[in-house]
């Protein structure tokens, strides 16, 4: 039974009600949603609710909520041990996380690495000697392009540690976010692979 008159404010009873009275209306109310009232009892608390219309409204109220709470499905709760479980499937998260960020990390690197070196030699081949015009323009274009990507790096670079730096909580949800994803991917993946039963021989 759901104790609604733990939580409810105290409604002003009926003319002359004294404290006790108001108490046996209420034990009257929480008895007739457990459907529990006697025919004495429901043309008692009936005549309550007519007297009163705040009561009448805390009633109404009551009844709405007790029908949410019957119709509502019950949650079931999860599975005792089931991080453990949910990790012992998983194929060496740990060695696999490491592996897959040294990976990404490389990748990163190796995109990287080819733009800054070619601004690198554009920046101190371009003063070189005293090509002819077109080539000279060529170059500068290049060169003017190069900078402008180096500056828009250089630009976002800054940008993104000074928000960091500035929002540290957006760095840390993002980078859970991710790992969430992860998580779930592998775990996904795992549970989605058709089994194959090995048999191990033992020689």
């Amino acid at each position: 039974m759901i104790d609604f008159n733990a939580d409810s404010s105290p409604v002003p009873g009926p003319p002359g009600a004294a404290s006790g009275e108001m108490d046996e209306i209420y034990a009257l109310m929480m008895t007739a949603l457990d459907g529990e009232l006697n025919a004495a009892e429901e043309a008692e608390l009936a005549a309550q609710l007519l007297a009163n219309p705040e009561l009448q409204r805390e009633w109404e109220s009551w009844q709405a909520v007790d029908e949410l709470f019957r119709t509502t499905p019950a949650v079931a709760p999860v599975a005792i041990d089931f991080t453990a479980q949910t990790l012992a499937r998983l194929p060496n998260p740990s060695q696999r996380f490491w592996i897959l960020g040294g990976l990404y990390t490389l990748l990163f690197f190796l995109g990287v690495m080819p733009l800054v070196a070619a601004t690198w030699l554009a920046g101190n081949l371009a003063p070189l000697n005293n090509p002819p015009v077109i080539v000279r323009s060529i170059a500068t274009v290049v060169l003017e392009t190069f900078r402008l990507i180096q500056i828009v790096l250089r630009g976002l670079a800054v940008g993104a540690a000074e928000f960091i730096q500035q929002q540290p909580l957006v760095l840390l949800l993002a980078l859970a976010l991710l790992g969430v994803v992860f998580l779930w991917n592998t775990v996904y993946r795992q549970l989605t692979r058709p089994a194959v039963v090995r048999e191990r021989v033992t020689i």
